[in-house]
């Protein structure tokens, strides 16, 4: 990594936690090549159907975060 890499890392990480997250986001934007999209759609399309059919059970994202330790 260059300097101008690691000083810019960081200075991200000392941003409050909104702002890391919108760079974050913006970053992994300029990387979009569709590709992830299609397959994004797809799985969200299989797990819906998945609720659907009664094989998966939806919960609060408050429980979701909870359950991932977050």
């Amino acid at each position: 990594m260059s300097e101008k890499s690691q000083a810019l890392l960081e200075a991200a990480l000392a941003l409050d936690p909104e702002d890391r997250r919108w760079l974050a986001e913006a970053l992994l934007d300029s990387f979009d090549d569709g590709a992830e999209d299609e397959e994004s759609i797809r799985i969200a399309t299989e797990r819906m159907a998945q609720v659907e059919r009664g094989e998966a059970r939806m919960v609060p994202w408050d429980e979701a975060m909870r359950m991932l330790g977050r």
